[in-house]
């Protein structure tokens, strides 16, 4: 359908092409432009059909990429999925509309198929959120193993449809607490290794004080202390 959509597009397209090049001739020969109004109502029908064939290509390429892709080499963005997700799902919703408005059954059945499939996938997102989160560790996957009662390993082969497959969306609201754990540690662990990059290039020198045991830092040392402490 998409191809015979794309078809009749360009025969509107050679048309309308013919049309301004008449216009262009009755111009020169001092004649009212004619109008082709049949031209532009279908034009006009055929808009809302091109936008749903397009968004059921789309949506299926899309679905085969969202379940097929590795969830732990990070080709999959979860925030793209979901941007997306929400995206298709407006417009098959706007288009629904359309369709039932010019009671054309047909089109608007499929349109709410698709936004069915939609809905359904949404319910997988926070999954994908939480498989996909970048401050997953080998104890957090443990954590996870013992809360689905399987060993699980993050193979780099690992889709969310074999996910799905082992029922792991039963378990999504424990393993999205483990992830959003593990995604705090990670913002800790990034902000600590930050610092000590910083840190790494500053020599800081001690002297004794007075003769109290102690020690106090010396000389330059003291101005790059400052300044990293400004920092």
């Amino acid at each position: 359908m998409l191809f015979r959509s794309a078809d009749i597009k360009k025969k509107l397209e050679v048309a309308e092409a013919t049309k301004e090049d008449m216009n262009i001739k009755e111009a020169l020969v001092g004649w009212d432009p004619t109008e082709f109004e049949d031209l532009a109502s279908a034009k006009e029908k055929l808009d809302p059909y091109e936008k749903l064939w397009k968004l059921v290509d789309d949506q299926q390429k899309a679905n085969n990429k969202w379940t097929k892709t590795s969830l732990f080499k990070g080709e999959l963005k979860p925030e793209e999925v979901e941007t997306d997700v929400s995206t298709y799902w407006r417009l098959a919703f706007k288009l629904k509309a359309i369709f039932e408005q010019d009671n054309l059954s047909k089109p608007a059945t499929v349109a709410a198929k698709l936004k069915s499939d939609l809905d359904a996938f949404k319910e997988n997102v926070p999954l994908l959120h939480a498989m996909c989160n970048p401050g997953l560790r080998d104890r957090h996957w443990k954590e996870i193993s013992t809360v689905i009662g399987f060993q699980f390993e993050p193979e780099p082969s690992m889709n969310l449809q074999r996910v799905l497959d082992m029922d792991l969306g039963t378990y999504v609201t424990e393993i999205s607490d483990i992830a959003e754990s593990a995604g705090k540690e990670f913002q800790i662990e990034n902000g600590l290794a930050a610092q000590k990059g910083e840190w790494a290039p500053v020599n800081i020198e001690f002297k004794p004080w007075a003769e109290t045991g102690t020690y106090i830092v010396a000389g330059q040392s003291v101005d790059e202390t400052d300044r990293k402490s400004v920092v």
